[in-house]
């Protein structure tokens, strides 16, 4: 059997997002959004003795959202979001003060994107029932996938409701089922496929002042 490793690092690094809201009409708004790419030097040991760096980029988001009020009851929107996880094609571990390559682990990602729509349905002043859909494209590749990140495209189907208390703020609750396409394996010596799915539940309670 092949010796057991464990690797631990650790970094902290800082990001940015920005973001604006246009209003064309009373019944439209546009919405643009950046997340930043954020760069990590992880720092830390091999089997807490050997020391050891890593970097890697974790990718930028830009999303492009819409909402429309359709009439008084109905309200619409759905947002498009483009990730660049071509960012990421290794993980290179190097020893810290050699800069000798340890290890490394190929994930050749390809840069994914998300879309979404949904709507929700006024019921009275203070309740709305809110529904949605939303495929997301996974970047892995179905010849580099692996048991450490079996990931494969997916579908969300949500449903939620909002209770409005006025004064006392807001209450939103919420269930996604989330569909994933059985991701298969075939890298050897490993082959084989995953059943993957997941349920979601959320609840929410805000208040402005």
């Amino acid at each position: 059997p092949g010796a057991l490793v464990t690797l631990k690092g650790d970094d902290a690094s800082w990001g940015w997002n920005a973001g604006a809201l246009f209003t064309l009409s009373p019944a439209m708004r546009v919405g643009i959004a950046y997340r930043s790419a954020i760069k990590h030097r992880l720092e830390g040991t091999i089997n807490g003795a050997l020391p050891i760096r890593a970097d890697v980029e974790l990718p930028d988001t830009f999303t492009l959202s819409v909402w429309q009020q359709v009439s008084d009851r109905w309200e619409a929107m759905g947002d498009l979001s483009y990730t660049r996880w071509s960012t990421l094609q290794s993980f290179d571990v190097y020893h810290r003060t050699f800069g000798a390559l340890l290890s490394s682990e190929t994930f050749k990602y390809d840069d994914s994107w998300r879309i979404a729509w949904g709507a929700a349905y006024k019921v009275n002043e203070a309740a709305k029932l809110k529904f949605g859909i939303a495929y997301d494209r996974t970047p892995v590749r179905n010849e580099f996938r692996s048991a450490r990140v079996p990931d494969n495209d997916r579908l969300w189907l949500s449903l939620g409701g909002q209770w409005n208390t006025g004064s006392y703020g807001k209450v939103d609750v919420g269930y996604t089922y989330l569909y994933v396409k059985d991701p298969s394996i075939a890298q050897a010596p490993l082959a084989g496929k995953y059943d993957a799915s997941a349920h979601i539940v959320g609840v929410q309670y805000s208040v402005g002042f």
